[in-house]
């Protein structure tokens, strides 16, 4: 059986990048993860971005909406945890503050 979580895992850290999260009533950790920032589309028209970021499940623990995220000097806050499974990694949708 392949070990989805793990193998998800080494991907990230590979060619992920390292993001500043402060989970709710926790201290500021520094984890990898690996941003996306594409168009969002509305009515068929590019209205603004739509940013995520992919970090391992381990790494998101604590990680709930609102939480503070640093990514390359620009803030955002957590506008939704949604976890990917079987591949054991966690979405975060994104906000620029």
């Amino acid at each position: 059986m392949v070990d989805f979580a793990a193998h998800t895992s080494r991907i990230i850290n590979r060619i992920g990048q390292p993001v500043s999260i402060t989970p709710a009533g926790r201290s500021l950790k520094v984890v990898n993860g690996v941003f996306l920032q594409v168009p969002a589309l509305a009515f068929g028209m590019v209205d603004g971005n739509n940013p995520t970021l992919r970090i391992s499940t381990q790494d998101a623990t604590g990680v709930v909406n609102g939480d503070p995220v640093s990514i390359g000097g620009v803030a955002y806050s957590v506008l939704r945890v949604a976890d990917d499974q079987p591949a054991g990694d966690v979405v975060l949708d994104l906000e620029k503050t």
